[in-house]
């Protein structure tokens, strides 16, 4: 029999949503808070991880992704560490705009979003292949931090999605794959067999709420 031990577990939490995500106004580094429905999917992950004994809650420091993480304090008793790194994409003059505002300013950048990615640098903001350098980094850190430990992380769709693409060693273009509702888990574990996905998106803890995946 294959002997499975798990060294290392972490829970990748996207934020709440915000009246941004409900609109798709794009989104990167603003201080949007959560809205009344945000503030219940956070409520409801503090629920889903009351009791459990996690070794270590890490957040960006964007002001969604604190108020997420802060009910997930409050029911573990462990501190926020804050980690820039997870922050999300710095979308530059791009943040704010509308679908037909984006489209009309700045066609370029939209018609890569929707073939390759991996290849956007946003006009006074970041190149996507710099998220991911970063993100990694971030992850590499944890497991050197970590092993043999249960760490939850509170980010951001964009951020989440291209650590993701690196974790499976897929190509980074295919990033815009893997979209996750507001207030979702997703788990992976490191073991001897390397990094598994154990569940994906997981949502079961906002049952009868309203999910959206933007």
């Amino acid at each position: 029999n294959l002997v499975r031990i798990a060294v290392m577990r972490i829970d990748f939490v996207r934020h709440g949503e915000t009246d941004w995500n409900r609109i798709r106004r794009v989104q990167g580094r603003g201080p949007v808070p959560l809205n009344a429905l945000g503030e219940r999917q956070a409520e409801r992950l503090g629920e889903r991880y009351r009791g459990e004994k996690i070794d270590a809650l890490y957040a960006s420091g964007l002001v969604r992704a604190m108020q997420t993480a802060k009910k997930i304090a409050e029911t573990t008793g462990k501190e926020i560490v804050v980690d820039e790194r997870l922050a999300e994409v710095d979308h530059g003059e791009v943040e704010g705009l509308m679908l037909p505002e984006l489209t009309a300013q700045f066609p370029d950048i939209l018609r890569l979003w929707s073939t390759s990615p991996d290849l956007v640098v946003y006009p006074g903001g970041e190149a996507v292949i710099e998220v991911q350098k970063r993100m990694v980094a971030a992850l590499d850190d944890f497991r050197t931090r970590h092993m043999g430990e249960w760490l939850v992380v509170v980010s951001h769709q964009f951020a989440l999605s291209i650590i993701f693409t690196a974790i499976l060693e897929a190509p980074l273009r295919r990033m815009r794959t893997f979209r996750l509702a507001a207030g979702s888990v997703t788990r992976f574990e490191w073991s001897d067999l390397g990094p598994q996905l154990v569940g994906y998106g997981m949502t079961a803890h906002l049952a009868g709420l309203d999910l959206r995946a933007i």
